[in-house]
């Protein structure tokens, strides 16, 4: 099995040889001062400040969608990486070559940080900090869908996908600080067979995040003596369990 530098370089070389064939492909290296980027291009970014809903009436782009296919992947890595820089890659249009209001659209991003306890590892999964916390841009919550929204009015102020991905960096950057050592984000879109090829070189790294997460709802459940079939998603204990969890937490601190 590849380890994660060769699965790196793998998804890099994949970029660049679908670039060869017309694709566009941006590379974007993040080595300025993001809160001047951010001031010269006029979209707010700030944590947890822009907990908006798109409506549809507002709509200006959506990626993804329930007739588009779409995928994220959030990887937490405490592996060494031979390439510490912050980075995003783009393969595909702008925001303003797209000439359809909804496009095919997926993002894979890899941050590694050598702290990588299990409540950091759960908190970096969440992207509910980056749909809360830039200017016209949400999520919408639909089960096993990726589906973002952005407004007319951002994409009219210039909002782009190196925007979007300088975005992402700096809130992860803001939010967990000094314990990320380095962001990589990888962003497909319009093209529907680039997504599923990506998807395909992506899957070990997928198949380890589900492994992960499956391991530890059956840990979970063991030791509440849960034996319900459906997954913690959909339970509808949900909310109790999870308060059971934290009392277990602070227990566990107090010893």
């Amino acid at each position: 099995m590849l380890n994660l530098n060769d699965n790196l370089l793998q998804v890099i070389n994949f970029l660049e040889d679908q670039s060869k064939d017309n694709e566009n492909l941006k590379f974007f290296e993040i080595n300025e001062n993001l809160d001047d980027f951010f001031k010269r291009s006029g979209i707010g970014v700030k944590l947890e400040e822009y907990k908006e809903i798109v409506l549809k009436e507002e709509l200006g782009l959506e990626l993804g969608g329930m007739e588009k296919t779409s995928f994220s992947l959030i990887y937490p890595t405490n592996e060494k990486l031979d390439d510490d820089r912050d980075f995003i890659y783009l393969l595909g249009n702008e925001t303003d070559e797209v000439n359809s209001n909804a496009i095919h659209f997926g993002i894979f991003i890899l941050i590694q940080s050598n702290n990588l306890e299990d409540k950091l590892f759960d908190d970096l999964r969440h992207f509910s900090l980056i749909s809360n916390s830039i200017e016209g841009f949400s999520t919408r919550s639909i089960p096993t869908r990726f589906w973002c929204r952005i407004t007319e009015n951002v994409l009219k102020k210039g909002f782009s996908f190196e925007i979007l991905g300088k975005a992402i960096v700096y809130l992860y950057k803001k939010r967990f600080g000094e314990t990320l050592n380095s962001i990589k984000i990888f962003i497909i879109n319009s093209d529907e067979e680039l997504l599923k090829l990506f998807l395909k070189l992506i899957s070990n790294l997928k198949s380890k995040i589900n492994k992960h997460w499956i391991d530890k709802i059956n840990d979970w459940k063991k030791r509440l003596d849960c034996d319900y079939s459906w997954t913690c998603e959909i339970c509808p204990f949900l909310s109790a369990c999870q308060n059971i969890q934290e009392i277990l937490q602070k227990r566990k601190e107090i010893k």
